[in-house]
């Protein structure tokens, strides 16, 4: 697992958590962004577009064949974000233990 954050002023105010995960269907891998997260008293200032925009950076230098996240249906400010910057073509099944 690997990790970034973002500044602005100095100050950390953004964090992005990823793995690189091996996949049957990709000769490289895939970058998975497990956690995106900004300060709610600067989101909608890019320190998230930037921090997804960075992850991009990596994923392709790594070979990955796709950078992918979830998030909630009702996560509305995040998905603002999420539907500038990528497509949603998956749907996601989870068994709850």
């Amino acid at each position: 697992s690997f990790g970034l954050v973002a500044e602005i002023n100095g100050k950390v105010s953004g964090i992005v958590h990823y793995s690189f995960q091996t996949s049957t269907w990709a000769p490289n891998n895939y970058c998975y962004l497990e956690d995106l997260f900004v300060d709610p008293a600067v989101r909608s200032k890019g320190a998230g577009r930037a921090l997804i925009d960075e992850l991009h950076k990596i994923a392709a230098a790594k070979g990955s064949k796709r950078l992918y996240w979830t998030t909630a249906p009702d996560n509305e400010t995040a998905r603002k974000l999420y539907d500038k910057v990528a497509i949603t073509d998956r749907v996601q099944y989870k068994i709850i233990i």
